[in-house]
């Protein structure tokens, strides 16, 4: 999502980009009066943040910790602890299968306000909308809910919440297909271990938005969100 399409092919190319992408926002940052940028050693653990999944020798290196906004620091904490999660919770048929009487579902919502107290107040109602959603329909067995926080890359007095939900169900055909609530709709039966990676993926995608959007916007937004909690494990998913 972050790396130039011409780069994909080339996965050290791609990470060096994101990483230059990554050591310019920090400056930006920096210029906006984000606190974590503005200690000399928290700068200096952002800006080297190891890559995640790439195969380097990372025991000399601190993680920055800053997920919210770092690309790897996202990876680690979001992206691969959802993936733990649901891989075993999933895949059962010897390791290649979902179980073909469950669906793999996906959902998505976004939601736009213009202040940071009606997308603080969002924040906390109807955080379970998507699995109430669900629960109307069929059986959830389990699920993970993610939430993301960007401001919007054309205009920075919109800001952004992305809540996704993927769950395992029982009995569910489909019926949220097409609904309002929902931005994107997703499911499967009977998948295997690359359909599920690439379902993680969607669902805790990194914005590009984070990288891109203004600065001083950004910077309000993470500080108002710091501790919020963005991802969370319900049933057979915990």
């Amino acid at each position: 999502m972050i790396a130039p399409e011409k780069l994909k092919g080339n996965p050290a190319k791609a990470t060096g980009h994101v990483q230059w992408q990554w050591r310019n926002r920090l400056l930006a940052l920096k210029k906006a009066g984000y606190a974590p940028a503005l200690k000399p050693l928290q700068m200096q653990f952002a800006r080297n943040c190891p890559p995640a999944s790439v195969l380097t020798d990372q025991s000399s290196l601190r993680h920055c910790t800053l997920q919210k906004i770092c690309p790897f620091c996202w990876g680690r904490r979001y992206v691969f602890k959802a993936w733990n999660h649901a891989c075993p919770a999933i895949i059962t048929d010897r390791n290649k299968f979902s179980p073909r009487d469950r669906e793999v579902v996906w959902l998505e919502r976004n939601e736009v306000y213009d202040s940071l107290d009606k997308l603080l107040t969002a924040a906390k109602l109807n955080r379970e909308l998507e699995q109430v959603l669900l629960k109307q329909h069929c059986t959830v067995r389990g699920a993970i809910r993610f939430e993301a926080f960007f401001v919007n890359i054309n205009d920075p007095k919109w800001l952004m919440i992305r809540r996704s939900t993927l769950a395992l169900t029982e009995g569910y055909n489909g019926e949220l297909q097409g609904s309002p609530y929902l931005t994107r709709h997703w499911q499967s039966k009977h998948i295997n271990k690359r359909q599920l990676s690439e379902a993680v993926a969607c669902a805790t995608s990194y914005p590009p938005a984070l990288l891109k959007a203004n600065a001083e916007q950004t910077k309000n937004l993470l500080d108002a969100t710091k501790g919020i909690r963005s991802i969370s494990f319900r049933g057979c998913m915990r």
